[in-house]
């Protein structure tokens, strides 16, 4: 796995020291001039190793694995770099005698190495070079997979940034343009166009819930869940309504289904206008009553399903009840344009609209 490249060094190394003997080895990756060691095997603790970082300096031997380009061996590091044994407290390198450095190449760079010791002379042989150059080679390949793919996931974390910057800021905008509303719905003393701005509100709404549920994910680029999407409508709904006098329940069947900014904010507002049109219409003379929102997988489609308990469209004496109004229309039409259908059975005590899309 790309991700698990701790334990792909480790696994190298290990499987290195089968081949190769040595003191102590280790992997380590070039970062802004500096060798750092991302994994050790050998006779010191890795928690002190693990992490150390070497400059690239002519005091290091490493120095040369990288400018140079090629494999250096160290017969005696004692007599070409007397300051290991002078000052090996500073150096931490009293103990190494015999050392290896084989570089690790993409496209003729440098991208780090594999740095092997002995505590006792006994130089690498040409064979042993040979063999920690096959193993290098192979993380090299690790090594720049998992350069790629942090690169992959920064890009992909900046992505999400910027995509939740922008639910958040489509929510808020969509906010404003309500409050706007609001606003001039309060000030008109001409009951129906308040109630018409009052249901342009609720439309506004489900499609700022729509992007509030895509700001609050974990994965802000992912899909809308459309059951915890069809709920908070509901609840809006709930709150909304709550002055009426008609005591309607909402019934909520969801299946866990999910669907993309495009599709979900379509799906909410066909929603929106069934709900409006059922607790509006269906119920007159503050009756009781039940509404009941079902959504389901079958087969190939995702069907949703608005059902009341009222009186059913031909009882009613509203124009919008009767499937003339711009909500029956609306919802005809945002059916069609997910390539979807949209019937309606009604009857006194029986009113159920059926919606069949292809599921994605």
């Amino acid at each position: 796995m790309l991700t698990d490249t701790k334990a792909l060094y480790a696994s190298l190394l290990e499987r290195l020291s089968r081949a190769v003997p040595f003191s102590s080895g280790s992997i380590q990756v070039l970062q802004n001039r500096e060798a750092r060691i991302v994994a050790f095997l050998g006779d010191l603790e890795p928690d002190i190793v693990m992490g150390l970082r070497f400059p690239m300096d002519p005091l290091y031997p490493n120095f040369r694995v990288v400018t140079e380009r090629r494999p250096i061996g160290i017969e005696d590091t004692w007599k070409e770099y007397p300051h290991f044994l002078s000052r090996r407290e500073e150096f931490g390198s009293g103990r190494i005698r015999s050392w290896l450095g084989v570089p690790m190449m993409v496209s003729g760079e440098v991208i780090g190495m594999i740095a092997l010791d002995r505590n006792v002379v006994d130089p690498f042989l040409s064979e042993d070079i040979r063999i920690v150059q096959g193993f290098a080679n192979h993380g090299a390949i690790a090594i720049q997979n998992s350069i790629t793919f942090r690169k992959l996931e920064e890009t992909i974390a900046a992505k999400d940034r910027l995509m939740r910057e922008l639910h958040h800021r489509v929510k808020n905008n969509l906010q404003m343009i309500s409050s706007f509303i609001s606003i001039q719905a309060e000030g008109r003393g001409d009951k129906g166009t308040r109630a018409m701005l009052e249901e342009l509100n609720r439309r506004i709404g489900s499609i700022a819930t729509a992007h509030e549920h895509l700001d609050r994910q974990a994965d802000p680029g992912s899909e809308v869940d459309l059951a915890l999407y069809f709920r908070a409508i509901c609840e809006d709904f709930k709150a909304a309504f709550i002055g009426l006098d008609a005591k309607v329940s909402l019934e909520l069947d969801l299946e866990p289904l999910s669907a993309d900014i495009a599709r979900a904010v379509p799906l909410g507002l066909i929603l929106n206008e069934l709900l409006t049109n059922a607790l509006k219409y269906a119920f007159p003379g503050s009756a009781d009553g039940l509404v009941s929102i079902g959504l389901h997988l079958e087969g190939t489609e995702e069907v949703l399903t608005v059902e009341d308990s009222g009186v059913g469209y031909a009882a009613s004496a509203n124009a919008e009840r009767g499937g003339g109004g711009l909500g029956t229309q609306l919802v005809h039409g945002l059916a069609a344009q997910l390539g979807g259908s949209a019937e309606l059975a009604s009857r006194p005590g029986r009113t159920v609209w059926t919606l069949r899309f292809k599921a994605d």
